[in-house]
């Protein structure tokens, strides 16, 4: 399977003493005693993700569940807009990052 590299946006909130990495375009998220921790954890569950679904032939299913969308001109997918951070999260988290982070997508075979 080819792959396409795609921008996720991630958001980093602080409640407490932990950080919480979480992206509503795929539903993860990763925890963190700092925000270089937190980076790395999220990075891991990412890979994780993307290793497992492969594997199990689920990525395409997951994507489709989670909004994205197949350019079938391109061979490519596109995500859903992004909207809402997390939705109904708690409102002592204080949101301290919103990064980008390079996502590999399958290309249509």
């Amino acid at each position: 399977m080819k792959t396409v590299m795609n921008s996720l946006p991630v958001a980093v909130f602080k409640e407490g003493r932990k950080y919480i990495a979480y992206t509503p375009l795929l539903d993860l998220a990763a925890q963190g005693s700092s925000l270089k921790d937190v980076q790395k954890n999220f990075d891991e569950v990412l890979d994780i993700y993307m290793e497992e679904t492969v594997k199990n032939g689920t990525l395409k299913q997951d994507l489709l569940k989670h909004g994205w969308k197949m350019l079938t001109s391109q061979q490519s997918w596109t995500p859903p807009r992004f909207s809402q951070i997390p939705p109904n999260h708690n409102q002592n988290m204080e949101l301290k990052a919103f990064v980008m982070r390079s996502f590999p997508s399958p290309v249509a075979a």
